[in-house]
């Protein structure tokens, strides 16, 4: 092989290894075990339980929407608002949010830090009996697998990278 080809196969190499590396000590960090997260049936739809900035809360879990937190829980915990965006949803239903830092949102053992999440009225929070949403933006990389037979929704922590 030529010098040249050398080179140029080095150079690929580099950034490759350097990528594998970074995405295994990632993957460590989160564990590849499943975890399993109870869950109640509201009509169909999964309420689970959710620490936000160390209070117990119960959240929806939806995968077609953002997270989010109810004004009333925003307010108990005195976040600071960072900003506001409107939006359209699913129905057409025009609305707006306000946008807030949160230090640590945890399910079950899985934490994220720094998160911004979204605070908007909906008559779901009070409806449901729920303080807020979990969306695809924080379980976007994660596998998820529901039991509805043993009423547990099992979580499997692989990194999708």
């Amino acid at each position: 092989m030529s010098r040249f080809w050398r080179f140029i196969f080095f150079l690929a190499w580099i950034p490759a290894a350097s990528l594998a590396a970074a995405a295994q000590k990632k993957s460590a960090g989160q564990g590849s075990r499943p975890m399993i997260v109870p869950y109640e049936d509201a009509t169909g739809l999964l309420i689970i339980p959710v620490t936000v900035e160390g209070k117990p809360c119960h959240f929806l879990f939806d995968t077609g929407s953002f997270t989010a937190l109810s004004p009333d829980l925003a307010k108990q915990l005195k976040l600071k608002r960072e900003g506001k965006v409107n939006f359209l949803d699913a129905n057409n239903i025009k609305g707006s949010a306000a946008f807030q830092d949160l230090n640590e949102i945890s399910v079950s053992t899985l934490r994220f830090y720094n998160k911004k999440v979204a605070v908007f009225p909906s008559p779901l929070f009070k409806c449901l009996n729920i303080d807020g949403v979990l969306g695809n933006d924080l379980l976007a990389d994660y596998v998820l697998y529901i039991d509805p037979k043993k009423n547990l929704r099992r979580k499997k922590l692989r990194l999708l990278m």
